[in-house]
């Protein structure tokens, strides 16, 4: 899988059965809904089905549309730099946009590197959901306690580890809930997660926490709120206007 290009990589099985995936990259709305790009290898977008404010996705440029995991990113060569970058500018222009208030960054993805078996149900184009929360030690309590009884959970480096992953073509479950603290899972058809497993889960730690942002809810298709990702895009855009890949800090 390593030597396969982005451009010429087939869709994967998904239980057996070939179909394209859910292609975030041409949906129409997304050049309203993005606010930063990085020599068109990684973008930032605002979500649909926004769990918090300015609820934010890193995606791969439009060339690497078969990219199906931010591992799978990392392993067909797009520096971690830019990655870092992305998550780094959205931490920032977030902060600025809410008051310069001191928020923590949460970080999750499912991502698919092998044959799929939840990953039916969603995007299937590599997005790494951003979200920033103030005071989210609580959030991080939450779900920390799900992550630990769950078992299946183990800690891990942070995202850079995520290409290991896809080079065993692993499919996985990851979180980040700071710079110092990383959980990852394998993700194998035997598990039988629930549909939008990862994303119902920090939903409804959010929830419990009093961080989610109502009426919001883990079904991002029926969420209708195409105007306020918008509107929070335009905003996020003028503040990452000046924003290029040497400003951004490790992350």
């Amino acid at each position: 899988m390593a030597n396969q290009s982005a451009q010429t990589r087939q869709y994967r099985p998904i239980l057996g059965v070939m179909q394209p995936p859910d292609d975030i990259l041409a949906d129409d709305s997304l050049p309203h809904r993005t606010y930063w790009c990085s020599s068109g290898l990684v973008r930032l977008v605002i979500s649909l089905g926004r769990l918090t404010q300015y609820h934010s996705l890193v995606i791969p440029g439009t060339h690497a549309s078969y990219v199906e995991s931010i591992g799978e990113m990392l392993l067909d060569g797009v520096p971690s730099e830019h990655i870092s970058a992305a998550l780094s500018v959205s931490h920032r222009v977030v902060c600025e946009a809410t008051g310069n208030q001191v928020l923590g960054q949460i970080l999750f993805e499912h991502g698919n590197s092998g044959d799929r078996s939840i990953s039916r149900y969603g995007t299937h184009i590599a997005h790494m959901h951003s979200l920033c929360i103030a005071n989210h030690n609580d959030f991080s309590h939450a779900i920390r306690q799900s992550l630990v009884e769950d078992k299946s959970w183990v800690r891990v480096s942070g995202w850079r580890e995520l290409s290991d992953l896809a080079r065993d073509e692993i499919e996985y479950c990851f979180i980040q809930l700071s710079p110092k603290e990383a959980w990852c899972r394998e993700v194998t058809s035997h598990d039988n997660l629930p549909k939008q497993y990862l994303r119902r889960l920090v939903y409804y730690c959010l929830q419990e926490t009093g961080h989610a942002l109502l009426p919001s809810n883990w079904l991002w298709r029926s969420a209708g709120d195409m105007q306020d990702a918008v509107s929070e895009a335009t905003t996020l855009r003028r503040l990452s206007s000046d924003d290029s890949i040497v400003h951004a800090t490790r992350r």
